[in-house]
């Protein structure tokens, strides 16, 4: 696969893909074609881990796939104000992959990001989720124990208040 570029002609993010082969009669030759990445990037556009989170898919500095579809297609070094996207970006070039990291967004929200390589490309798919999401139900699961447990120290209290007043 070639790099990703948008086709002239028809304004659509495309991959060229060529292989060489070998005739039956012995001539050699090239088969090469362009592969619109139209559904692949709507697909992982569209990619909401743990339903509240979005995805990025990255081939070096260009920009496959992305929430905010008007980003398609462009360099990560033309969005330089969004500091959020430009780390995220520089930690999927660092070659990181099956790796989740805590990285802060400009608003001062921490997500989760998780990077993974796309198998036999240079594209590294990077899907992250705010902190709170993925830590809510972990939060409830504790508030409900601790509301369990005081109610088990009251039953137990009022319990051996009544033993002692008994025995009294």
């Amino acid at each position: 696969l070639g790099d990703p570029y948008l086709d002239g002609n028809t304004g659509a993010m495309v991959v060229s893909a060529s292989r060489s082969l070998t005739l039956r009669d012995g001539r050699k030759g090239v088969i090469s074609t362009d592969i619109t990445l139209a559904e692949i990037s709507e697909t992982a556009s569209a990619y909401t881990p743990g339903g509240t989170g979005k995805t990025v898919l990255f081939d070096e500095d260009v920009i496959l796939a992305h929430p905010n579809t008007e980003y398609i297609g462009t360099g990560v070094s033309e969005h330089a104000d969004d500091a959020f996207l430009t780390s995220i970006a520089a930690t999927a070039s660092s070659g990181v992959s099956g790796e989740i990291k805590e990285i802060k967004a400009d608003s001062g929200v921490n997500y989760f990001v998780s990077f993974d390589t796309v198998p036999n490309t240079r594209w590294v798919m990077a899907s992250y989720v705010a902190e709170s999401d993925v830590l809510a139900e972990l939060r409830r699961f504790v508030m409900i124990g601790i509301a369990v447990a005081v109610i088990m120290v009251i039953v137990m209290a009022v319990f051996l208040l009544r033993l002692i007043n008994r025995m009294i």
